[in-house]
């Protein structure tokens, strides 16, 4: 009868030590990290533009940009990527009694470092991110509008400099759709460290940026 017990109760605590480690193993698959996920596909953003210590009154003027983006995943919290765009910048002052408007036409690649917050199978992740921007000018639009016509515009000008450099962050949500696709919705600015304008007095005029962006992201793993 001892034996019988003893042999009980050892077939008992094996399966028990058998279903605790499968448990254990489940939860690490569900927690692991998603080292090496590589995350690629299209980016919009839609926003304010202006530059700074430029003489009138700074008036709102759209900037958007389209393109591609990348993430690519170091383990469950941090990761690092970037961002090619075309993006239409620049301001609009009025000065002097006219409305001067300069949209210059920048390739734009922002690098990031990012951090989610949560775990990887939640169906919504908050973000932070943090990196350097460069632009390089490929276009150039001025427009000017007062009392003696309503509208001139030109186009190549030549009031940007060819490059651009600054610092870009943010903050944004993720949103799971399926399991290897997440939607990306971000409240972004930029930074201009480079004076942007070459101007006649010579003064530093950053590019400044804060714009709404959408990304549909997908997994390549």
């Amino acid at each position: 009868m001892k034996k019988l017990l003893l042999v009980t109760a050892g077939f008992i605590l094996m399966a028990f030590t058998r279903a605790a480690a499968q448990t254990e193993t489940q939860t690490e698959v569900v927690n692991k990290p998603a080292q090496g996920a590589l995350f690629v596909g299209p980016v919009a953003g839609f926003g304010n533009s202006w530059v700074g210590n430029l003489p009138g009154d700074v008036m709102f003027k759209s900037s958007g940009y389209a393109g591609v983006g990348l993430i690519k995943m170091e383990d469950r919290h941090w990761g690092w990527g970037g961002q090619a765009t075309l993006s239409s910048e620049g301001y609009s002052v009025n000065d002097l009694g006219g409305i001067q408007t300069i949209k210059p036409l920048y390739l734009r690649v922002p690098l990031r470092a990012y951090y989610f917050f949560g775990r990887r199978t939640d169906w919504i992740r908050p973000n932070l991110y943090l990196g350097p921007s460069f632009g390089l000018k490929l276009a150039e639009y001025y427009t000017v509008s007062n009392d003696y016509y309503d509208s001139y515009m030109a186009h190549n000008s030549s009031y940007f400099r060819t490059l651009d450099m600054g610092i870009n962050g943010g903050a944004g949500l993720d949103f799971r759709l399926a399991r290897r696709t997440w939607l990306n919705l971000d409240l972004g600015f930029y930074q201009g460290l480079t004076d942007a304008v070459k101007d006649a007095p010579n003064t530093y005029n950053p590019n400044h940026d804060v714009d709404l962006s959408l990304g549909l992201l997908f997994d390549l793993r």
